[in-house]
């Protein structure tokens, strides 16, 4: 399964700069297991959006979602 993640603000940073990035991920495995095994630190994301709306981090996306992934500190 693949899913495309939206890193917002800072977090492109481990996306090598990439706004936008998609990953293969295992059945079952829920964001938070997605954010770490892409070593992004869950306490850098305040929430996740998935088709404008918030979603947990326990939600377990499906193949060919988008998910956003909202930084706890953005700039402006």
């Amino acid at each position: 399964m693949s899913v495309e993640l939206k890193l917002k603000a800072n977090l492109k940073r481990y996306a090598g700069g990439s706004e936008t990035i998609r990953v293969d991920i295992e059945s079952g495995q829920d964001l938070l297991a997605i954010m770490e095994d892409l070593g992004i630190p869950v306490n850098e994301v305040m929430f996740f959006c998935l088709n404008g709306k918030r979603v947990g981090g326990d939600y377990v996306p499906r193949n060919g979602d988008s998910v956003e992934v909202i930084p706890a500190i953005t700039g402006g």
